[in-house]
């Protein structure tokens, strides 16, 4: 059922809906017996229900590992769903096939980063809600020379390095992106080539033309994504002291990691509202989300597309009680 237009117009042969499952729902899957598992596939099949497999639901189940049996238990169990819809097109559950010490080296990895990015992230925000002053004292406890800081210190080794580190950063990214043609691929090899351009330029070009490039540059999709991204995130964690707290390092940082990669569910349903109906969260999520009128799933309007559910089996039953809520809401 594609939920922005009339269930009416649809043909039967199109008659498909498709649910952003949380991770929950898979964790559930895994450990239902195999009476419950099949009561639930037969229903999702029957009701011809697709989920989403994107690189954040593939990221966050990979950082857990039990044991082999158990993991191709779950992933014998999704294969008997229909075609997953995948986000973007390369994701695919074939990571999760790993087994033994690879499988526990990805874990490990997937852990490592996910620790690693939240801290970034909790960074970046932290920094949007300093005033100027406690920005500066932030700069300079983190490591900062205090006259690189000053106006007009763009040349300072200090900075020079950091321009460093990105370029070799960014040619990391060029390599890793090689052979891939999606257009995820092709949009962020787009979005380096620009950039190259642009920091390739003599100081005297006219100011006019790098102003024209900058702006080029800041029109980039996958710009535009990141911003849309960032502000997911700033919806759900705006009012949680964490993010300061894991800065300072008075606060494990898992919490907020937690909290950063629910932002990444939600944004990939957001960004793909267009092909995706409903978005399954967590109770606490979802009170989130119908609670805040500033919060990015009400902005968009989606938020009667969402739901919680408590157990595997509820999750049936809450997707065909929010399809009716839909549906019902075309006629009104």
């Amino acid at each position: 059922m594609r939920s922005d237009r009339s269930p009416d117009s649809r043909d039967d042969a199109q008659a498909i809906t498709t649910v952003y499952l949380d991770t929950s729902f898979f964790v559930w899957l895994e450990k239902a017996t195999e009476e419950e598992a099949d009561a639930v596939i037969a229903d999702l099949n029957r009701l011809r229900i697709r989920h989403v497999v994107s690189h954040a639901i593939l990221f966050e189940l990979a950082r857990h590992y039990g044991d082999d049996a158990r993991e191709k238990r779950m992933l014998d169990r999704v294969e008997r769903l229909p075609e997953p819809l995948p986000i973007p097109s390369s994701a695919s559950w074939l990571l999760l096939r790993a087994e033994g010490d690879a499988r526990r080296k990805l874990a490990d990895f997937m852990c490592d980063a996910d620790e690693q990015i939240a801290r970034a992230t909790a960074h970046g925000h932290a920094a949007e809600r300093l005033t100027p002053q406690e920005g500066r004292e932030w700069a300079l406890q983190h490591g900062v020379p205090a006259d690189a800081l000053e106006p007009d210190s763009r040349d300072h080794p200090h900075w020079r390095n950091q321009f460093e580190q990105l370029t070799k950063m960014f040619a990391g990214i060029r390599e890793m992106l090689q052979g891939d043609d999606s257009p995820e691929a092709r949009g962020l090899l787009e979005l380096l080539a620009r950039v190259d351009e642009m920091t390739l330029r003599p100081p005297e070009e006219d100011p006019a033309q790098l102003q024209a490039m900058a702006q080029s540059i800041l029109a980039s999709p996958v710009l535009s994504g990141v911003r849309n991204e960032r502000a997911m995130q700033a919806s759900v964690t705006g009012n949680d002291r964490r993010i300061l707290d894991v800065v300072t390092k008075s606060s494990p940082v898992a919490k907020v990691a937690n909290a950063l990669r629910d932002a990444g569910h939600m944004h990939v349903f957001l960004e793909h509202r267009e092909r995706i109906d409903f978005l399954h969260l967590d109770h606490g999520r979802l009170n989130q989300v119908l609670d805040d009128a500033k919060h990015e799933l009400r902005r968009a309007g989606v938020e009667h597309r969402c739901f919680a559910a408590s157990s595997l089996a509820d999750v049936v039953v809450k997707i065909e009680a929010v399809a009716v809520k839909v549906v019902a809401a075309f006629h009104c």
